[in-house]
């Protein structure tokens, strides 16, 4: 039987997997609030993924202050990526 792996570890494998898929520099949809509908915008990715406050998975994005998580944004080019 395989441990239990808790939240904070899920999101650094999240990063992990993101930053192992997707240079900085990728295009993405973002959603600034909640991720339904149409995304806020599209932009290049100016930071790699990284842990925020040890809880959730972040990311920079051009022209947009501060972060956003990654499970509010979309690669336009997917890999298979998917934010668990």
């Amino acid at each position: 039987m395989r441990p239990k792996v808790n939240q904070a570890e899920k999101q650094r494998r999240v990063c992990a997997r993101f930053n192992y898929l997707y240079p900085v520099g990728t295009l993405v949809k973002y959603w600034a609030g909640f991720k339904e509908g149409e995304p806020t915008g599209t932009a290049k990715t100016t930071s790699e993924a990284f842990m925020r406050s040890g809880r959730n998975a972040a990311i920079r994005l051009d022209g947009q202050g501060g972060y956003i998580l990654l499970s509010h944004i979309e690669p336009v080019e997917s890999k298979g990526f998917k934010p668990r």
